[in-house]
């Protein structure tokens, strides 16, 4: 890419270069910088910019009364003995660049010289402000002392139009932190230098620095305008700071003076006359402050602030929340404040967060407040606004100031009330920051409600139990489900200590104090909110990716966890059994009991000889079980029985499995009964009000939680009777027998679990081959069975489940999977038609969403999961080697990456690489297979299609190369890959000729010329007796390959010549604007000079000095490209995507991706960066 000046008009400007750095950035020309909106924008989220580092360093602290206008330098810089030796041959830019230490030394050397001639050291600053700003032009001493600024500015920005601008603040995060702390502590040192030596009141330094700085700040260049307005800001900033100092001392001053005179007897006339002297002196310097503040304010802040710039816009707020900060006695008013809150609301994150910040800082302070009551009051509804904001940073910073606001009584908590969404947000700051304000809140309403709660029952008794009853309200307003529980335990469990307060919690659920008794709404929320703090407490993660599992943590917490863990027992042990019996009833309620069992120490019931109280635990998850028929209660009675027969201790785990092998028995013996039963019903009967339909469909889902979650029931008795009953079903549903799909959905999974647990208790001891060729024929008829119901006109929903299945079977199943092993006579090797099956359903998910995209209609989070998790399940097949010879659906697979989703994107690309190291060459035999097949697909397509599939084409070209380039040591040779594509492109006529430009332009950059050779002679063996013209339109690209190659092909005799000739040191490249300026008449070029310019800049692009590859796009060997070619014309728009296919062979040579478009190009300007090139290799 190039660094450009833009303006609001079209235009090219002449390439110049730039030798500093590598680093590359685009630098703006606006034509009306002060254009900007106050509003935040409707049609999308404002960009993001990162908040750069304050712009005054950090200060050593020093004794009150003894600051010094002499600042300390970082990294000891202050030592100035050898240092000073390193100041020689160093202009006082290079030196500010340089840093580490030399910037107060530099200064100090400058004011040396400016007492000497004061002019030529001005002219050094604003040299280096020149320097900064991206232009190395440096001030004369003449200039200076003729103050034509307007004229000086005026050069500068031609002179950077011109011949190119030098962008010091690029690089990584680290350089230009480094560079811009370097530069704002040059600005500091300078304002203390100058006070120091008396020279601010004399107004020459200061006017003209402040002269050019507002000039430059004013420039149509954004560049100059970004730096010249920090240096602005600084200067100002530091000149307060030095005000502050002499203020300071001034007190002081007169402090010591009046001690002095009250002295009895003892006065001193000579230190009086020296104090006040001193006074004298210091009354002095203070007395012009007021008017230079005001100067800078007027000329910089309050033209800036509305700059069109992100980046100058924020460094005025910033720099005018600094100085209301420092001088409150000056700025803190509603005449400076009023900038910060209309900044709320500016159309760029960056700048909404900077004021945000300034704002925060001032309301940290109490006696700031009463100052800002009216400006509160008149904005605080739009801070509330910002908690919704589309930038979650800018939202986090708007809560944390609420909630400074709310600890002000400046703000109600029904003013806030949007905040309790942004607790279910998964960003974690904006999490933490709403915590912070609802556990604001909620101390507040504790304190007014803490009255009406037993205060005498224990210490503290009545705040928790207001606590409690305050968080319990606060679900039940918020939806009062298990998710919103679990993230507002998660924000607010280390700020309430009431969340571990188990008896307190179990009171109120056993109605045994009337101060907190619950209605049933308040009792559901109760125990969701003791479920979440149970495993909150214990360690079990609550959100996020990793939400159910335990937390990896130091020694210490997990002793805090283990010691929750034992408080939280000794409590259930008490009180969680007639919790069960009183809110058995409501299914709601069973989740969370049944929860907070799976987090109960086992081991302290043992211990404590309560096994009546387990057993009874126990024989209460069993009965629910039975008794419900919800899934959520069936899934978690399942869990708590299982928990307990995997954890629990020596006789305790005996009895829990003695009643869970009952439990599964006797469920078996009613699943068969239940089975012929329905088998033996009428269509007309199959519906969920039949007691029987009902019954098996509750049994089925029993049957799975059971076998999900891990129980292993093929061991048991009539467990192959009953699941022979259920083959039976789902045959009779795959012949057309209309079943609920619910009932067949859970037959499936079922049937699915059984086999894959008959796989794996099979061991090398135990199998034998009449076992292994039950469990393959059972396999095979459940796959046909499966196959059957896809090919059906079955429900959306059903064919998921049953291609789900079916994925898994081939995976688990495969014959390459088992391939050696004891297992290998299970393994199945499936059939062409049941993949394209598997291929054909997961089309019909990609479709399905792809018309909703279609339709202009937003997917869902449900959605996008669906069309990833039927690409995966189907392309992993790929990996695993699940499927052989099929190499067609990896073909397929590759092909749909024109259309499909971005997460489904991803999932082929993932795929792609892990068949980079598992098989190489079948993946890029499909690559190129699927380039193919989408070129044919283009070829043939329709005038009104062709666009489409031009695109798609193009999209499929740029995945292909990026694949090749990150190949490694397994990828094919460039002789191979170009050997398939030109046989296929002359493999009919001249047809596909026109393939070559579309799909080989990047290979055949990669060719060394040896290679060339060898292609040559492929190429002239291709077309044998066709004798292609150079004339004709058809073989044009076949033509324009072969010329290349020849060329390519006599580098291998002219390279040695060449190097022995070339003694030259090449150039390293330089940037260039590549973007005309058009700012006022007084700069605008011609309309011959812009088409010659234009014409230039297209038929010529920039080469790297000392290349010796010839340029294809020069003006004499210029191609044209067919109409229906690739590359769109010039007033078409172009997806990124796309920006390969219309690289010529020497441009697609880089290694980088394409560049992305710029999307910072501000309304009313024309990026004319990428002019259209010529079409041909």
């Amino acid at each position: 890419t190039t660094r450009r000046v833009c303006s609001d008009e079209a235009g090219t400007m002449p390439a110049t270069r730039r030798s500093a750095r590598n680093v590359e950035r685009k630098v703006l020309v606006d034509k009306h910088p002060d254009e900007v909106e106050e509003k935040i924008e409707e049609d999308g989220p404002p960009k993001k910019i990162r908040k750069e580092d304050g712009p005054s360093p950090k200060k050593k602290k020093t004794q009150e009364g003894k600051k010094s206008l002499e600042p300390t330098t970082p990294n000891g810089a202050g030592k100035t003995t050898d240092r000073s030796i390193e100041l020689k041959g160093l202009s006082l830019d290079e030196a500010v660049q340089q840093g580490d230490g030399l910037v107060e030394l530099a200064v100090k050397e400058w004011a040396k010289r400016y007492k000497e001639n004061r002019s030529s050291a001005v002219a050094e600053v604003l040299s280096l402000v020149n320097v900064f700003c991206g232009c190395p032009a440096k001030v004369t001493v003449e200039q200076v002392r003729e103050g034509d600024t307007d004229s000086l500015v005026k050069n500068l920005v031609d002179m950077v139009v011109e011949d190119g601008g030098e962008d010091l603040f690029v690089g990584s995060a680290k350089e230009k932190r480094a560079l811009r702390t370097n530069f704002l502590e040059f600005w500091d040192q300078l304002a203390r230098q100058a006070f120091a030596m008396g020279v601010v009141s004399d107004r020459y330094l200061v006017d003209k620095i402040l002269d050019h700085v507002v000039g430059m700040s004013g420039a149509i260049v954004r560049n100059f305008r970004q730096v010249a307005t920090l240096a602005g800001v600084q200067l100002c900033t530091s000149f307060i700071k030095c005000c502050l100092s002499l203020e300071n001392s001034l007190e002081i001053s007169r402090k010591q003076l009046n001690a002095e005179v009250r002295k009895k007897n003892k006065s001193n006339s000579n230190s009086i006359s020296s104090l006040e002297k001193t006074i004298e002196e210091l009354q002095k310097k203070t007395l012009w402050d007021p008017v230079l503040l005001k100067d800078t304010y007027t000329r910089i802040f309050a033209v800036r602030y509305r700059d069109r710039d992100e980046v100058t816009r924020s460094t005025c707020v910033d720099g005018l929340g600094q100085w209301i900060k420092l001088y409150p006695r000056e700025y803190l008013k509603d005449e400076y404040v009023k900038y910060l809150g209309w900044s709320v609301t500016d159309k760029d994150a960056g700048v909404r967060g900077c004021a945000l910040d300034a704002l925060s800082a001032l309301f940290e302070d109490e006696e700031n407040f009463t100052s800002l009551e009216l400006f509160t009051s008149n904005f605080k509804d739009r801070f509330v606004e910002l908690i919704m904001d589309v930038d979650n940073q800018v939202s986090a910073k708007a809560v944390q100031m609420l909630t400074r606001l709310i600890q002000l009584m400046a703000l109600e908590a029904e003013e806030v009330s949007p905040v309790y969404d942004l607790m279910l947000e998964e960003s974690g700051p904006l999490r933490k920051a709403a915590s912070h304000l609802v556990h604001t809140v909620l101390v507040q309403n504790v304190a007014a409600t803490t009255s009406k709660f037993g205060k005498g029952k224990q210490e503290g008794g009545g705040r928790v139990d207001a606590e409690l009853k305050c968080i319990v309200d606060l679900l039940v307003e918020q939806g009062n489900d298990s998710t919103v529980a679990a993230y507002f335990v998660d924000g607010l469990f280390e700020k309430c200590e009431s969340m571990i307060q188990w008896d307190r919690m179990s009171s109120a659920l056993l109605c045994e104090d009337e101060s907190m008794k619950l209605t049933e709404e308040q009792a559901t929320a109760m125990l969701f909110l003791m479920a979440a703090c149970a495993k909150k407490a214990t360690g079990i993660q609550l959100v996020g990716k990793e939400a159910g599992q335990r937390k990896s943590a130091a020694k210490n917490q997990k002793e805090i966890w283990r010691s929750n863990k034992e408080s939280l027992t000794v409590s259930m042990i008490k009180n969680l059994p007639n919790i069960i019996r009183q809110h058995q009833v409501d299914v709601e309620k069973i989740p969370p009991m049944m929860q907070v069992l799976q987090t109960l120490d086992l081991d302290m019931f043992s211990l404590k000889r309560q096994e009546k109280v387990f057993n009874a635990l126990i024989n209460l998850a069993k009965e629910s079980l039975l008794k419900h028929s919800a899934v959520d209660s069936i899934s978690a009675c399942s869990g708590a029985l299982l928990y307990c027969m995997r954890e629990a201790p020596g006789d305790l785990k005996s009895e829990c499995t003695l009643l869970v092998t009952e439990c599964s028995v006797d469920l078996l013996s009613k699943l068969i009964k239940y089975s012929d039963e329905l088998l033996a019903m009428k269509d007309e009967e199959l519906h969920v009000d039949e007691p029987g339909v009902f019954a098996f469909y509750t049994s089925t889902v029993r049957l799975y939680e059971l076998q999900h979650q891990g129980y292993n029931l093929h061991a048991l008795e009539k467990a192959n009777s009953c699941f022979d009953k259920l083959g039976k079903v789902l045959l009779d549903a795959a012949e057309g027998r209309p079943y609920m799909d619910q009932i067949i959905q859970y037959v499936v999974v079922n049937i699915l679990d059984q086999l894959l647990w008959r796989l794996r208790g099979m061991s090398p001891e135990s199998a034998d081959s009449r076992s292994m060729d039950n469990l393959k024929g059972d396999c095979e008829q459940f796959i046909a069975s499966l196959e059957s119901v896809l090919g059906s006109n079955a429900s959306l929903d059903l064919k998921d489940t049953c291609y789900r299945a079916l994925t898994d079977i081939l995976l688990l199943f495969g014959f390459e999977k088992h391939r050696g092993t004891f297992l290998e006579p299970v393994g199945t090797q499936p059939l062409e038609s049941t993949v394209k099956a598997v291929w054909k359903h997961c089309l019909s998910v990609m479709e399905r969403h792809r018309a909703q995209v279609s339709a202009e209609e937003e997917l869902s989070n449900e959605d996008v999961q669906k069309c990833t998790e039927s690409m995966l399940a189907c392309t992993r097949l790929l990996v695993f080697d699940a499927i052989i010879d099929q190499d067609w659906l990896l073909v397929e697979a590759l092909r749909s990456l024109t259309w499909v989703t971005q997460a489904v994107e991803d999932v082929i690309k993932h795929i792609c690489q892990a068949m980079k190291r598992t098989n190489p060459d079948r993946l890029w035999s499909a690559c190129f297979g699927a380039l193919e097949a989408a070129f044919d697909d283009y070829q043939s397509s329709s005038k009104k299609e062709k666009k489409r599939k031009k695109e798609e084409l193009a999209h499929l070209i740029h995945f292909v190369n990026a694949q090749y380039r990150t190949f490694g040591s397994n990828k094919p040779s460039i002789l191979k890959v170009l050997d398939r594509g030109i046989k296929f492109a002359v493999s009919d006529g001249t047809r596909r000729v026109e393939y070559l430009e579309h799909a080989l332009v990047y290979f055949a950059s990669k060719v060394s010329p040896i290679e060339a050779k060898d292609i040559l002679q492929v190429m002239e063996q291709c077309v044998e007796g066709s004798n292609p013209s150079t004339n004709s339109k058809a073989w044009k690209s076949f033509v324009a390959l072969k010329e290349y190659l020849v060329e390519k092909s006599q580098e291998a005799t002219n390279a040695p010549a060449a190097l022995e000739n070339n003694t030259d040191t090449p150039q390293p490249r330089k940037i260039s604007f590549a973007n005309e300026y058009t700012a006022s008449p007084a700069y605008t070029r011609s309309e011959q000079e812009h088409n010659t310019l234009d014409k230039d800049m297209r038929q010529h692009p920039v080469q790297e000095s000392g290349s010796k590859r010839p340029s294809l796009f020069s003006a004499q060997r210029k191609l044209e490209m067919p109409s229906e070619s690739l590359d769109t014309a010039a007033d078409e728009e172009r997806p990124s995507h796309f920006e390969v296919s219309k690289r010529s062979y020497e441009d697609a040579g880089s290694e980088e991706d394409p560049p992305e478009p710029h999307h910072d190009i501000e309304d009313g300007e024309y990026d004319d960066s990428s002019p259209p090139r010529a079409s041909g290799f």
